[in-house]
Order: C-alpha cells, then structure tokens, then sequence
C-alpha cells in the first residue's frame, strides 16, 4: 500500500462503531432505560462507556492510518461533535437521536414497541467535545495537532 501526504477522512456520524460494554448492570438492567444514546436523563456511566469506547476506537484509528501516512504529511479529521458547554441541553434542547428516542418512548406507550425492547437498543453513536478529540490524539501519538476548528 502506497503512503500519503495529504489524508482526508470525514466521519459523518461520530468515530463511534461499538455499543459499549457496560450499558447495563451486573444484574442485567439496562442502565440509559428510556434512551437510545446519551441523553439529558443518561446517568454518567452511561457517558463514561461511551467516552471509554470513543478512546479506544479514535486511538485504534489514528494507529491504523498513521502506518499510511509518510512523514511531515498531514491528516484532516471531520466529524460531528459535540458543544462542550454543559448547558447545552438547556439552551439548544435535545439532538435529533434525543428527539427519535422520545418518539420511541410514545410508541412504547402506545403499545407499538415493547418498553424492554426499547431499554436494551443503544446507538453506536457518540459525539466528543473538541477537547476530547484532542486528548486522544495528544495521548496516541502518532500525529501532531496543528489547529482545530469548529462551529455550532
């Protein structure tokens, strides 16, 4: 395989690929009941296994595509991310997958969808605070950051 100068990769819906282990409790309840992802009413365990998962698998990637690169190149990242502010719940209200989820709560409550089937779904789906990107790619090692940008 060829090495690159210039690498391009855009990861539209998050690096996230898994669910990650740890959605329920020894017993086997599941832990984000009600939720599909991480959402406002998710306990912080919930958002520690997502963000375990998320290190793991941006520094498995950043491995895997720095052995493509040659050296001095370079490696742009885009991906959907998430607003740092934790208050962002309040200003902006919940995101599109938040919104799903609570629709498949009312067809829980419709009778359409059994609440248990509901309960264990979890999207494998997380979207990282620039910082956390950043910590991850600091940590790895295999790249340098040069800058990073983003927008709301």
């Amino acid at each position: 395989m060829g090495r690159s100068k210039v690498l391009n990769k855009s990861i539209d819906r998050g690096i996230t690929v898994k669910v990650p282990k740890g959605l329920t409790s020894e017993l086997g309840i599941p832990l984000n009941k009600g939720n599909i992802c991480i959402a406002q009413t998710s306990p912080p365990g919930v958002r520690k296994a997502y963000l375990d998962q998320f290190e793991k698998e941006l520094t498995a990637f950043l491995r895997s595509h720095s052995e493509e690169m040659i050296p001095g190149g370079l490696m742009v990242l885009i991906f959907v991310g998430s607003n740092e502010d934790p208050d962002c719940f309040t200003r902006f209200g919940p995101n599109i997958w938040e919104q799903f989820g609570m629709i498949l709560n009312d067809m829980v409550i419709e009778g359409l969808i059994e609440a248990s089937r509901l309960d264990s779904f979890n999207m494998p789906l997380y979207t990282p605070s620039a910082e956390e990107a950043r910590q991850v790619i600091q940590r790895e090692g295999s790249f340098s950051l040069a800058g990073s940008r983003h927008s709301y």
